[in-house]
């Protein structure tokens, strides 16, 4: 997407004038790319601290990729409604709820097989290979941090990347801060003079001797050797985080207000240390500045395998396409002639798969015309409620087809069986297996004149084998024709000649 920031950018480097994206709370929105690691391999699941639950298969990965962007986004227009705390206390400024600007834009999800890169000590050299525009989107590499079990994540500010270990968008942001040029808030130098630094010591038995020191609060309920420090009962004087001065909500502080979006805050010196750095030195990195539509990215993804060649069935991951309400695809063999168009679909970009289909002597064969060992190249464009759009496009070719088609970590949702008559010149049947419930929206396109039928049909479907639908293209235009059937955040094509 062309750069089309305001009359108040720079015109030679597109720059931003901070002042007033501050003032006026206006978007700013940088691209960021999100790597996971398999095993050499490329089996097993996506590499991330022990203990992390949830679906970690790599077919997943692109879905958690975007979930994680998303939470970040909603955690930074969430704290923008919270002030620093305490402020008073540490004769500091006292500051009000501070809008933040930033927001995160997803432009890419990729997938390693590197068994060394899954866990790793706080360095990037475990990843510097895997850099990806590293001049223009932050990569975001997902990995176990070993070196020291208390990080779960960490970030340079020269490299403008950073790691994390799991998905907590109060982590995330904590990360990307730093990416941004924010020191830790509990320094007793952080450049900011509206944070503010605490140094606590607690003599637990009075002896005149410190038994703890620290710079931190994680909350103000303290447990020591399983008896709670906040009762004066159980030591001689309470600890000096049960006091609520010492509570500290700042993103860039160690505590648990801080990774909870209903009370993390940063400060108005905080937030221009980061716009002024992303105006200053990271320039590319900026999508778009504005407060009307999000901008709209495209992205294809495939599972890697060892020899980097495309598994049976081929899968296309669109998923983790960013800020669209509107797709189309488009797959041309070498020719440049067009095998299957879908026209614009009012969805977001899901899964494509091509499956074999099996002819009447039970051979396998690929369905629409594709053939093995050919090459062909896939373009998603998808566009943005405003109607800005971006493409991406990834050229491929098919193995030979699989019989029987092999075990899916994640099988399809639906399966078609049969599309009859064809060709046809009124009714055709479409005959399919449904094995989870869901919505199926059929639209059609007439591939010779790019005719578009818009959406022909959307029911509820529920489970259950040998299922019809009836669907009229008695006034359809002549030729090659293709239905779009769209289930789940799956896609699926079916060609037929109508006559």
């Amino acid at each position: 997407m062309e750069q089309e920031f305001t009359e108040t950018t720079s015109p030679m480097n597109y720059c931003f004038d901070i002042g007033w994206v501050q003032a006026n709370c206006v978007n700013v929105y940088v691209n960021v790319n999100v790597h996971f690691f398999l095993d050499d391999n490329c089996e097993g699941t996506v590499a991330t601290a022990p203990g992390v639950s949830g679906d970690l298969t790599p077919q997943n990965a692109f879905y958690l990729a975007e979930k994680m962007i998303d939470d970040a986004n909603a955690f930074l227009q969430a704290m923008s409604e919270n002030h620093q705390w305490n402020s008073e206390y540490h004769n500091t400024p006292v500051t009000g709820p501070q809008c933040v600007p930033i927001r995160y834009v997803l432009s890419g999800v990729r997938i390693h097989c590197n068994s060394a890169a899954q866990s790793t000590g706080v360095s990037f050299n475990d990843f510097n290979p895997f850099e990806v525009n590293g001049t223009s989107e932050i990569n975001v590499y997902v990995s176990n941090i070993i070196e020291n079990t208390n990080a779960n994540g960490f970030a340079d500010n020269t490299l403008n990347d950073a790691v994390v270990e799991a998905f907590s968008p109060g982590i995330f942001n904590h990360e990307l801060g730093h990416v941004f040029n924010l020191d830790h808030s509990f320094q007793v130098d952080d450049g900011c003079d509206d944070t503010w630094y605490y140094s606590w010591s607690w003599d637990l038995d009075c002896d005149g001797t410190p038994d703890q020191t620290g710079n931190n609060c994680w909350s103000s309920e303290v447990e020591f050797n399983g008896q709670d420090a906040c009762d004066i009962n159980n030591f001689c004087t309470t600890h000096p985080c049960c006091e609520w001065s010492a509570q500290n909500n700042n993103l860039m502080c160690y505590s648990a207000w801080a990774g909870n979006p209903d009370y993390s805050a940063l400060t108005p010196c905080q937030v221009s240390r980061m716009l002024t750095d992303i105006s200053d030195n990271m320039c590319d990195f900026v999508e778009d500045v504005n407060s009307a539509c999000p901008p709209p990215k495209a992205f294809i993804g495939t599972i890697p395998t060892i020899d980097g060649s495309t598994e049976c069935p081929t899968c296309f991951y669109m998923n983790a396409s960013y800020n669209e309400s509107l797709y189309e695809v488009e797959i041309v063999d070498q020719n440049n002639t067009t095998i299957i168009e879908t026209g614009e679909i009012s969805k977001e970009a899901g899964k494509y798969c091509i499956r074999p289909g099996y002819d009447q002597w039970g051979n396998p064969y690929w369905p629409n015309g594709f053939q093995s060992g050919q090459f062909y190249t896939i373009r998603l464009t998808v566009y943005n409620e405003c109607g800005d759009s971006h493409s991406d496009a990834l050229t491929f070719t098919l193995p030979d087809p699989c019989d029987p088609p092999v075990a899916e970590p994640q099988p399809p949702k639906i399966k078609f069986r049969n599309l009859s008559p064809n060709p046809t010149d009124g009714l055709l049947t479409l005959e399919f297996d449904v094995l989870q419930d869901g919505n199926l929206q059929v639209y059609g396109l007439n591939s010779n004149f790019g005719t578009f039928y818009g959406e022909i049909k959307n029911e509820y479907l529920t489970v259950g084998e040998g299922q019809t639908t009836n669907i009229d293209v008695s006034t359809w235009l002549s030729g090659t024709n293709t239905l779009i059937l769209q289930f789940e955040g799956e896609i699926y094509f079916e060609n037929f000649i109508k006559q």
